[in-house]
């Protein structure tokens, strides 16, 4: 868990630079131990979306879904990871807009951490669970991105080659 809560605060932190939106993009990643890894971009201002789906080893198992496949990939990962039905726990701590969630229990198996940016439109949300029904899992949603951090988000996808990539960013109007 420990480390799932590592990571999602430097994954706050780093995607913090696509703060400056004029072009608003949702930027989503959905890990599950059963089912790969999910990045999904989502255009709010045209309406346009992709969803690049890897199984976290092999660039050529990529796959890249746009518009209603790539809303229904999105949907059926969701389900997958299985976070929404976890207890991410009480505020452990709240300061300069960043907030963590954790369980008291020993061992406790999930986690939240929020991160707000100034105006309260743009923020980082990271749920993550250890040892959930589809195995560990979790969810990263990163609101009010713009342009560059969004073709940064797709470019970041290790696990993509650069052509599916460069789909991927034409398909959200990149």
């Amino acid at each position: 868990m420990k480390r799932f809560i590592l990571a999602a605060i430097v994954a706050a932190f780093a995607a913090s630079p696509a703060f400056a939106a004029e072009r608003p993009f949702e930027l989503e990643v959905i890990v599950s131990g059963e089912d790969g890894v999910v990045h999904y971009v989502r255009n709010t201002d045209e309406g346009l979306s992709a969803a690049m789906w890897t199984d976290g080893e092999d660039k050529d198992s990529a796959r890249l879904m746009t518009g209603g496949d790539a809303d229904a990939a999105y949907r059926k990962a969701l389900d997958t990871a299985d976070i929404q039905g976890a207890d991410l726990g009480d505020l452990k701590l709240k300061l300069f807009g960043v907030s963590i969630y954790a369980s008291d229990e020993e061992g406790g198996d999930a986690a939240r951490v929020v991160v707000n940016a100034p105006g309260g439109d743009k923020s980082v949300v990271i749920d993550a669970q250890d040892n959930g029904p589809t195995g560990d899992s979790a969810h990263i949603v990163i609101t009010g991105a713009d342009e560059d951090g969004a073709e940064d988000f797709i470019d970041d996808i290790d696990d993509a080659p650069r052509s599916l990539k460069r789909e991927m960013k034409q398909a959200v109007g990149l």
